[in-house]
């Protein structure tokens, strides 16, 4: 659009003001609050809908005129040159992209919830810039970003070894659970973790925050593309709410979930290309890239979710080659050998991951009696079905829903709504449409698996004895998005208003029943109510937004909200990571690794996640979260092995002092275990250093001698000597 047609006449140029005086207004008295709630997300935590509102509405007059003068020429421009922005954004995302990336990686950006530290150390670090740590994702801040930094630690000359001494205390593969940066072949297959090789832990930490968050958003926009026909504004609408989405956000750092659906929907776009393609070399490199999808999705090790999410991959697989046979042409003087080095290449890369390097360790987990033997196969609570209307207060507090925040957490996908447009379409149109029948299968499949359940032959048969109901409600929430973005996209003219009507009426019906049973034990009957008519609104608008560009406005208006309010709340904007590694109590230990580094450390009383500290030194330490069990070592105080149910786990180890015998206390949770430690077999798990926050001169013996090497506020370390 030129200037010119803008202002052809008065009229037209009195709508153009009219229109960027509204949206400066609509900018100015929703992006000062907003900017606020995010900045003070952490002083928000906790208090009722009511006095969040309350907060919202508190708007400085001048900050809006400020926003509000200035929201006009940027409207302004968008208005003139928004076609041609667009474009030039389009044409050059992945340059872009980079420069974004290469940006945040300079300034040390992460989402990380590393400040949480500060709560536990001496430190008077603030690397927050905007929103709240999350005490909820010490998966994140207190387990996977210390292992990783402590990969990065070259005291004993073996940063980023496959098999570190300094977690545990042993020999410990920090590759495959837990997968950490490591100087080996293996690690090509996990990209987002060069950043810690190229750069250390500051900075690789943010290039595995912000690399993933932009490779999500780059591969959900071009498989969008691939799912609506090209339409570029309904394709970004889908990677923004996919990416950004409360359940992706709360998972976004461990369990590999991002890589899988990255590297899932890559591999599905990468067959789309071979088979639309002739030359040789294209191919070539797809299969190459193929093969990097491939290895890199199973070695997110995470079957639980592998499962599920394999299965959606391999219909989205199908439609793929089966809408693309047609015009596919097959030539077996080229086809056949790049199958070979595809098939060739995969398995044997794995092989030498899993069977040479791994396999010790793999068999060691898979033989644990936690994660290793779960089986559940019992059903959810049909309640569960309405869960999503919780995830609209999720970032702002902890409500103690049936299950926390993050296991609450999940895709805005609007479930039923796919299901009943995709069925009202193909009616309608009197034509099946083969991805919608893939996905409205694979839908029923996650439904009765689970909210009905399957018997234990059935689970063994579809391999979902892997995964557990609530790890796949998610997977069934991302069946039913790609189901109704495809459906939005066959919409080939604007449905009637009663059809709009019925659809997302019936569908909201569908979830309200059980999100009251759900959420009326734990959110306020205001919160219930703001919540579901966010849902309602929503569901009626984005039928309706299709073919009428004025709804297309509103509704992308309230998703922008809806996103924010429910997934880019969720993680902080974080810079640095000195929180940690700036704290009195690392540089106390980093002094002690310096001079010895091969010396065992104990963390004693501390629990999680102090335990974890030591290793972020460089200290070697026997009770740092055990990812899988040192075995030999744990038997030395269990001769019969009766007590092997307690310490053969994944687990967070607190040990503690004691004048009486060494014993195992009876477990307090799945993933946690306490050892009662007798000072006199400190000597049999050759302890030389302790990291307390007590007085243990009390426990020296004629044999064990006590000596006190540094003191930092709460902290200290004491050295051990034998006699």
């Amino acid at each position: 659009m030129q200037l010119s047609d803008i202002f052809r006449n008065r009229r037209s140029a009195a709508g153009f003001c009219v229109k960027a005086a509204l949206c400066s207004a609509v900018f100015a008295l929703a992006g000062e609050p907003l900017l606020r709630i995010w900045r003070n997300l952490e002083s928000l935590a906790g208090q009722s809908p009511s006095s969040l509102l309350s907060f919202a509405v508190q708007i400085h007059p001048l900050a809006v005129c400020v926003l509000f003068l200035c929201g006009i020429p940027v409207f302004g421009i968008l208005f003139l040159f928004g076609s041609q922005i667009g474009e030039f954004v389009y044409r050059w995302r992945f340059l872009l992209a980079a420069a974004v990336l290469a940006l945040c990686v300079i300034f040390d950006i992460s989402g990380s919830s590393i400040h949480m530290w500060s709560e536990y150390l001496d430190s008077s670090s603030d690397g927050r810039l905007l929103g709240a740590a999350r005490a909820l994702r010490s998966d994140e801040w207190a387990l996977n970003t210390p292992f990783a930094v402590s990969q990065c630690s070259d005291i004993a000359g073996n940063a980023f070894s496959y098999f570190s001494d300094i977690v545990r205390g042993t020999s410990t593969d920090m590759f495959i659970v837990y997968g950490q940066p490591v100087l080996d072949f293996a690690e090509l297959f996990r990209p987002f973790h060069w950043g810690y090789l190229l750069f250390g832990a500051g900075r690789g930490l943010s290039f595995f925050w912000c690399a993933r968050q932009i490779a999500l958003l780059l591969v959900s926009f071009e498989l969008g593309m691939l799912l609506t026909g090209q339409k570029r504004l309904l394709s970004l609408l889908f990677s923004v709410t996919l990416s950004f989405s409360s359940f992706v956000q709360w998972w976004f750092a461990i369990n590999g979930l991002v890589e899988m659906i990255i590297f899932g929907f890559l591999a599905v776009l990468v067959i789309y290309k071979y088979m639309h393609t002739e030359r040789f070399r294209t191919r070539l490199i797809c299969a190459l890239v193929l093969t990097e999808c491939a290895c890199a999705f199973v070695l997110t090790f995470y079957p639980a979710w592998m499962v599920p999410i394999g299965y959606i991959l391999a219909g989205l697989a199908l439609w793929v080659i089966v809408t693309s046979w047609k015009t596919f042409r097959f030539r077996r003087k080229y086809d056949l050998p790049l199958l070979a080095l595809f098939l060739l290449l995969t398995a044997g890369s794995l092989s030498y991951i899993l069977f040479y390097r791994s396999w010790d360790t793999i068999q060691l987990t898979m033989n644990t009696v936690y994660p290793g033997n779960r089986v559940e196969l019992t059903p959810l609570d049909i309640s569960f079905f309405g869960s999503v209307i919780g995830n609209f207060f999720t970032p702002f507090w902890d409500m103690s829903l049936p299950v926390n925040s993050v296991e609450n957490a999940a895709m805005l996908s609007f479930m039923p709504l796919g299901t009943v447009l995709a069925v009202f379409l193909m009616i309608r149109r009197k034509k099946p449409d083969s991805l919608s029948i893939i996905l409205l299968v694979l839908s029923a499949v996650f439904f009765v698996y689970v909210f009905v359940g399957f018997n234990e032959l059935a689970a063994n048969v579809t391999l979902l004895r892997f995964s557990t109901p609530g790890r796949a409600l998610p997977m069934l929430h991302l069946a039913q998005f790609l189901l109704l973005y495809r459906s939005l996209a066959l919409l080939q003219k604007p449905l009637r208003v009663r059809s709009v009507l019925i659809l997302g009426t019936v569908s909201w019906l569908c979830i309200l029943f059980p999100a009251f049973s759900y959420c009326s034990g734990y959110l306020e009957n205001l919160s219930f109510s703001l919540g579901a008519g966010a849902m309602l609104l929503l569901m009626l608008l984005l039928p309706a937004a299709c073919g009428r560009r004025h709804i297309r406005q509103i509704f992308s208006v309230f998703a922008a909200l809806t996103v924010f309010f429910t997934g880019i709340l969720v993680n902080p904007v974080q810079q640095g990571i000195g929180e940690l590694t700036g704290s009195a109590a690392h540089e106390m230990v980093s002094a002690v690794t310096a001079r010895d580094s091969e010396g065992l450390w104990i963390v004693e009383g501390g629990g999680y996640p102090l335990i974890n500290l030591p290793i972020t030194a460089g200290a070697p330490t026997i009770n740092s979260s055990n990812v899988y069990p040192a075995l030999e070592r744990w038997r030395l105080f269990d001769a019969d092995g009766s007590e092997e149910e307690i310490y053969n786990r994944y687990a967070h180890i607190t040990i503690t002092l004691t004048q009486e015998e060494t014993h195992f206390e009876p477990l307090t949770a799945a993933d946690v275990f306490t050892l009662h430690l007798n000072p006199s077999d400190l000597q049999t798990l050759n302890v030389k250093y302790i990291l307390t926050l007590r007085d243990l001169s009390e426990f020296t013996t004629p044999d064990t001698e006590f000596t006190k090497l540094d003191e930092q506020g709460d902290f200290l370390i004491y050295q051990i000597n034998y006699r």
